[in-house]
């Protein structure tokens, strides 16, 4: 009886501290991209696209109006003028795949990264996570 009780507690110990260590949100819910760490694709695509716009921005002299580039950063205060528009549509369409008729639809509903990263996730047809940007 003994032994039941001490695998019991044992058993009740390690679901407690499993549970507890990491709970998963959902990209609608994220605040933070370590939110996402829960599923692994879109804590990587997002990872991805977060770099990838960073680089773009540095490369164009592209500089954001406040703050730091996360989920929540309104794509308006990223990009302000047409052409930095149509050249991050260029980048996105060569590096996710991207069909152009529903990039060109799409873009323009979008407000924020995290709604940029669910687009992508949903039409892109190319998902090289791993590489760094070749896009310049």
């Amino acid at each position: 009886m003994k032994k039941n009780f001490t695998l019991f507690l044992t058993f009740f110990f390690l679901i407690f501290c499993l549970s507890a260590c990491n709970e998963y949100k959902s990209i609608t819910s994220a605040t933070k991209v370590s939110h996402l760490a829960g599923n692994p694709f879109m804590y990587q695509l997002s990872k991805s696209i977060l770099k990838n716009t960073k680089n773009f921005m540095a490369d164009n002299d592209i500089k954001m109006s406040g703050g730091k580039l996360n989920l929540l950063t309104p794509l308006a205060s990223v990009f302000t003028q047409g052409d930095q528009i149509n050249t991050y549509k260029q980048m996105l369409r060569e590096e996710y795949q991207v069909p152009v008729k529903k990039l060109d639809l799409g873009f323009s509903k979008l407000r924020t990264m995290k709604d940029l990263i669910m687009f992508i996730a949903k039409n892109g047809r190319s998902f090289d996570l791993y590489k760094s940007s070749s896009f310049i």
